[in-house]
């Protein structure tokens, strides 16, 4: 079993990146630290930026499949990650989402997580 603790200053670098985006840009005052260190999984973000980063660009709805989320979760994930920098969407008959040089940075930092 792998020890989740092996690069601890990364995870936790990139998790207060994400709560800090998350907490500054909601409406309301919705997420605190803790809320948000509970409701964002890396494991999560690092499968997405995968598959973004092997298909190039995808639609929204592939990535759900190819990820396992529902389309709602998915959505919610892709949404935080465009509000960090990390992926962008792109209009061409429909709309696909691309990772940007920023997500693949991040990408690279959770290979060993």
């Amino acid at each position: 079993m792998p020890n989740k603790e092996k690069f601890p200053e990364i995870r936790m670098s990139a998790q207060k990146e994400i709560c800090a985006k998350m907490i500054s840009e909601s409406p309301l005052d919705k997420y605190n630290e803790k809320s948000c260190a509970t409701s964002v999984k890396i494991k999560v973000l690092k499968k997405m930026l995968s598959v973004l980063r092997e298909n190039g660009y995808i639609n929204r709805t592939n990535l759900a499949g190819q990820t396992g989320l529902n389309y709602n979760n998915c959505i919610k994930y892709l949404n935080l990650m465009q509000l960090l920098g990390w992926v962008e969407m792109i209009y061409d008959n429909a709309h696909y989402m691309v990772i940007t040089e920023r997500g693949i940075d991040i990408l690279e930092r959770f290979v060993d997580l």
